[in-house]
């Protein structure tokens, strides 16, 4: 039954979602179609034409962004209103327990935000490596002293730095569905100003934790130089892999306890009578 419950809630509001789906992709086809023109460009000398194809990446990545925020306004509209509304109330009617009806709205939703972020992750990448800038805008968001560790251990990092992003995301969204949850409890004229504030509330709180965690873990890598802190480069493997696994921890705890508090709201706090 919750097969079928996640296959509705992914068709959903499908229509629409196809159309940025169909955007995304023709913007990240263009993307890697004009980042490789622009290096074979840039290897025949012909520095004008690969100026001239760089843009169509930044512009890719614009576009992909704006179509992230569109989905992201879709899915909460989608999610309050197939939950919480007049809709909802006909949703938690059926022969299924309310727990199972948020948690395939919730997995349906985390299923289409994975799918676009890591399209838009992908357009990122090819505007970056692509790029005439694309050693200084590695070494700005890098690191120059990291560079050659992760170039050392690839097969490491990249399915690291890939989940971090799908996790990421999702931690997003059901933080964002957990200030909707909330949302459904307050006065009606308070409920955007409340779901604001708990989500970036949430998000600063977990953000500072997840630094505090990971600056406790790393500090005995440090060693005392000239009266200072420093990390010596033969710690920077063991510091970014903590940095980035501390990170999943937390961000999969937040997926885990937003679904658990929503279910207990929707379970002991609503109404749907």
């Amino acid at each position: 039954m919750l097969f079928k419950l996640i296959f509705h809630d992914m068709l959903a509001d499908s229509r629409r979602r196809f159309i940025l789906l169909a955007i995304s992709l023709v913007s990240a086809v263009a993307s890697i179609g004009a980042g490789i023109g622009s290096v074979a460009a840039r290897a025949d000398g012909n520095e004008q034409l690969s100026l001239s194809l760089e843009l169509i990446p930044y512009l890719a990545t614009l576009i992909s962004g704006v179509v992230l925020i569109i989905l992201y306004i879709s899915i909460y509209k989608g999610f309050h209103r197939a939950l919480y509304s007049t809709e909802g109330q006909l949703a938690f009617t059926r022969p299924v327990s309310r727990g199972a009806v948020l948690l395939s709205k919730t997995i349906a939703d985390s299923i289409w935000i994975s799918v676009f972020s890591l399209l838009n992750l992908g357009i990122s990448t090819v505007m970056i490596t692509t790029s005439s800038a694309s050693g200084t805008l590695i070494k700005e968001l890098v690191g120059e002293s990291l560079l050659p560790v992760i170039a050392e251990n690839t097969a490491l990092y990249l399915p690291l730095l890939l989940a971090y992003g799908i996790i990421s995301s999702v931690s997003g969204l059901l933080i964002a569905e957990l200030a909707i949850t909330f949302g459904a409890l307050i006065p009606r004229n308070h409920k955007l100003i409340c779901g604001i504030g708990i989500f970036f509330g949430a998000r600063s709180v977990l953000s500072v934790l997840a630094d505090t965690v990971s600056t406790v873990l790393t500090l005995p890598l440090y060693e005392l130089r000239d009266g200072g802190m420093a990390l010596p480069e033969s710690a920077l493997p063991t510091h970014s892999l903590t940095v980035i696994v501390v990170s999943l921890i937390v961000d999969t705890g937040v997926i885990v306890g937003a679904y658990l508090i929503s279910r207990l709201i929707v379970n002991k706090k609503l109404s749907f009578r």
